[in-house]
């Protein structure tokens, strides 16, 4: 297994040496530029059945959200909208909330609304952290039911998405407020299953 942690272009030959070598091992972690769409053309097609984590993905859909702001900001930009492009759910979805509850756009009022609100966005829900002792941490809340982002893999060309794909285990996360769906299977609406690359799969075949 290659662990990929990379932000900037050496994704782009890293993925096209290791299709053109065959390296026998898969590649999973996070390789932003696999997150495009333009990744096929720019490893000249040698992308086939590398994984990288990122936020969204056509064709699937965290909640019904989703398509409606991947689809226009497709037909906007002409590609996928980057792990960056979640803070849109906050400007669109939580801010203009806060603002209406708070009548101001005074920080000190605005602060305890956002703190206490629980929005749906398009990759989950936009709400936030607290400590063991109920205090607010400002971070966005991840878990099952909450956020996930997701696992996507090149086949055949294409970006699909393939995790999360699995039943969760009992305990579920610990979270000072409970998420707002509790699934006994999580997953989501469009996502395929993972596939190992063939010369992988035959590299370690017994």
């Amino acid at each position: 297994m290659i662990l990929t942690i990379i932000s900037g272009p050496v994704g782009i030959p890293l993925a096209r040496q290791a299709g053109e070598m065959k390296v026998p091992a898969v590649q999973v972690g996070i390789n932003v530029e696999a997150a495009k769409g333009t990744f096929a053309e720019l490893t000249q097609g040698n992308c086939n059945y590398i994984m990288t984590q990122s936020t969204y993905c056509r064709g699937a859909e965290q909640n019904e959200l989703t398509s409606p702001f991947v689809n226009n900001y497709f037909q906007r930009y002409g590609d996928i909208p980057p792990y960056t492009a979640d803070s849109y759910s906050v400007i669109k979805y939580d801010l203009p909330l806060a603002f209406e509850k708070a009548g101001s756009l005074a920080a000190d009022a605005l602060i305890p609304i956002l703190e206490a609100q629980n929005i749906k966005v398009p990759a989950g829900w936009a709400r936030y952290e607290r400590d063991e002792q109920g205090r607010h941490l400002h971070d966005v809340m991840y878990g099952p039911g909450i956020n996930t982002s997701l696992g996507i893999q090149w086949q055949d060309g294409k970006m699909v998405a393939v995790w999360p794909h699995f039943k969760w285990m009992s305990p579920y996360w610990e979270y000072s407020v409970e998420p707002p769906d509790k699934p006994n299977e999580l997953s989501y609406k469009g996502l395929k299953p993972y596939i190992i690359a063939p010369w992988v799969a035959s590299a370690y075949k017994k």
